[in-house]
């Protein structure tokens, strides 16, 4: 899929489907399915990243 300068869409000959693209960004892994549990996961995860982030550029220099 070929995205142009105005946002449309257009689909080239050799596209391939990226439906398993789609079902892992939404916590579907397969034989793992994390999908009920899967914003609250990405939510306490984005926090712990932020968290330790901030930590790192607050800790005084040696």
């Amino acid at each position: 899929m070929i995205l142009h300068s105005n946002g449309s869409a257009k689909h080239s000959p050799e596209r391939k489907d990226a439906f398993w693209l789609l079902k892992i960004h939404t916590g579907y892994f397969g034989v793992v399915n994390l999908q009920p549990i899967y914003s609250l996961l990405l939510g306490v995860l984005t926090i712990l990243v932020t968290v330790s982030g901030a930590l790192m550029l607050l800790k005084p220099q040696r």
